[in-house]
């Protein structure tokens, strides 16, 4: 006979697994005394939904656990089957196979999806027993449910997170992670080259639709040459490898499918469409895609016509001479330009901005500092770029009559040549309408050199802001130091806030600083409106991300 101690003992430990309670409750009960029995279903009542119907699936039993999740009264659920709370997204064939195996009197284990009395949907985490009587036969159910909505609501974000809407393929972060966690070092990207020609034509509309029955077609070839695919965005794809393989299998395999899919018979429309592709292929431990996409450029740049082009880690270091005479070509032809992002305020809606660099291309593709910014920082042509920015900004800034926040590093402000333009522009036209964000995770060994710069533009208007605070290992020292009037949250943080508790606190914990110091505090990246939720209950004083507003260019 069990005591009541062990039994209480063996409900707490098999109270998270629906497994591990489903063995105990099939464990022979003989030695069991009424009173242990009790105490069992006192604890399963208070730790799972449960309910029990008769033979025919009728329901006898639900406790309150049932009620509260389903928003039913228990005289609303008795005497009904299950189906009242049944989603209609659920297969009949789930229900017909979880039938068959409980009336073989097997135990069915799964997870269903829910609907509640007011229409929202939950998921539960089930298992349905077969109970019978002293004759074998069945004479009810028992169903013992954990609520697990909320994993489920999380894990569903994450896939959301990961899939491309229009195509339902896996997404640029999808790859990146894939890339990472698989330490898979080469990835292709397909780029449509003709899809602009075809887009102006038919519209966006015919093609979306255009560009979702050719996710298709490659998709297809998928089994074939042994590769996964992802949709980057516009007319862009990339595939990696399913497993380990050479860079000349890998770029044997890409070739083999470039060939293929350019020879398909594709009709759209009625008409034939030919597939042309730009394929580049990137090799790398940690900047395979980043690689890839540069060779895309380089094809349409450099190789044009080129069948594949490919970029690893060794032809690379061209990237510095390429990037230098991009920029110092578009630097005289007026092709760096500054798209600007709202920053808006939580409380008032009054907005700032942020200036943004980018480089246009001769052939009109916009390019981040990203790609060019490293190879730049090398050369006399950087100061330039700061300065173009700076100006571009300062006219913004007296056109829409608002302030603008300009990016400077350690580099901008040790120089120079590059100050003494900063101080001129701002003695003429005033440094009241400009932030100078200045990033936190760049080192800084002279605080004497950087704190007279920033003595001096405050002298003029201007104020200072740290950029991607709580990146580095410095932030005390750096408020301290620059004292600065903005507090710009670190956007890795802020975009792993949702499913991150550990980033939520650093998040309060720096809000809660920068308030104490009368600092204002800027969210960056945010995303989406999953993340401006989270945020709300922190009050943080200023937002900036795609989901408040979308970089543009303004003349």
């Amino acid at each position: 006979m069990h005591s009541r101690d062990q039994v209480m003992k063996q409900l707490a430990e098999c109270r998270d697994s629906l497994t591990s309670l489903t063995e105990f409750i099939q464990q022979p009960q003989d030695g069991c005394s009424v009173e242990v029995m009790q105490q069992f279903l006192m604890a399963l009542n208070l730790s799972a939904i449960v309910s029990i119907t008769d033979a025919n699936g009728v329901i006898t039993y639900v406790n309150e656990h049932f009620e509260r999740t389903s928003g039913y009264s228990k005289h609303e659920l008795i005497g009904k089957k299950h189906n009242i709370v049944r989603h209609p997204d659920m297969s009949e064939q789930v229900f017909s196979n979880l039938w068959k195996t409980i009336t073989d009197k097997q135990p069915w284990r799964g997870l269903i999806k829910n609907r509640r009395k007011d229409g929202r949907a939950y998921y539960v985490k089930s298992v349905i027993l077969p109970v019978t009587d002293s004759q074998g036969n069945i004479s009810q159910f028992l169903s013992i449910r954990n609520d697990v909505t909320d994993i489920v609501e999380a894990k569903n974000r994450v896939r959301e997170q990961l899939t491309d809407e229009l195509t339902g393929l896996p997404n640029r972060l999808a790859l990146l992670k894939d890339l990472k966690k698989l330490q898979i070092n080469t990835t292709a990207v397909l780029d449509l080259r003709n899809f602009k020609i075809f887009n102006d034509y038919w519209g966006i509309d015919i093609g979306d639709v255009y560009i979702k029955k050719l996710a298709q077609v490659i998709a297809e070839c998928q089994r074939e040459f042994s590769f996964k695919l992802y949709r980057l965005g516009g007319a862009c794809f990339a595939i990696r490898p399913n497993y380990s393989m050479s860079t000349e299998q890998f770029c044997l395999m890409a070739e083999q499918l470039k060939y293929q899919l350019e020879h398909f018979d594709m009709v759209f429309n009625d008409i034939d469409c030919d597939i042309q592709l730009t394929v580049g292929v990137g090799v790398s431990e940690n900047r395979a895609l980043a690689y890839a996409e540069s060779a895309i450029a380089d094809s349409k740049e450099k190789f044009y016509g080129r069948s594949i082009v490919i970029k690893d880690d060794v032809n690379s270091r061209d990237d510095t001479f390429y990037w230098v005479e991009q920029i110092k070509e578009a630097l005289k032809e007026g092709r760096v330009i500054a798209c600007f992002q709202q920053i808006k305020s939580t409380t008032s809606g009054a907005l700032k901005y942020e200036a943004l660099a980018r480089l246009k291309l001769k052939n009109g593709r916009v390019v981040s500092p990203a790609d060019f910014l490293g190879p730049l920082k090398k050369t006399r042509y950087y100061s330039e770029l700061t300065k173009t920015i700076l100006t571009l900004a300062l006219n913004f800034a007296w056109q829409r009559h608002c302030r603008v926040a300009v990016n400077l590093s350690i580099q901008d402000i040790l120089d120079q040549d590059t100050v003494e333009f900063i101080m001129q522009q701002l003695k003429q036209q005033g440094g009241s309408s400009v932030i100078f964000e200045i990033t936190e995770s760049e080192a800084v060994n002279d605080f004497d050199q950087v704190s007279g710069f920033i003595k001096k533009v405050r002298d003029l208007g201007a104020t200072i802001a740290i950029d991607d605070f709580g990146s580095g290992y410095s932030n005390f020292v750096y408020l301290v130091q620059l004292k600065p009037e903005f507090i710009k949250i670190d956007g890795s943080i802020i975009n792993s806030i949702v499913d991150s508790e550990q980033s939520y606190l650093v998040t309060q914990s720096i809000v809660d600083m920068a308030r104490n110091l009368k600092v204002k505090t800027i969210a960056e990246f945010v995303s989406s409106e999953q993340i401006l939720t989270r945020l709300k209950p922190l009050n943080i004083d200023f937002l900036q991300g795609f989901h408040i507003h979308q970089p543009e260019t303004y003349c």
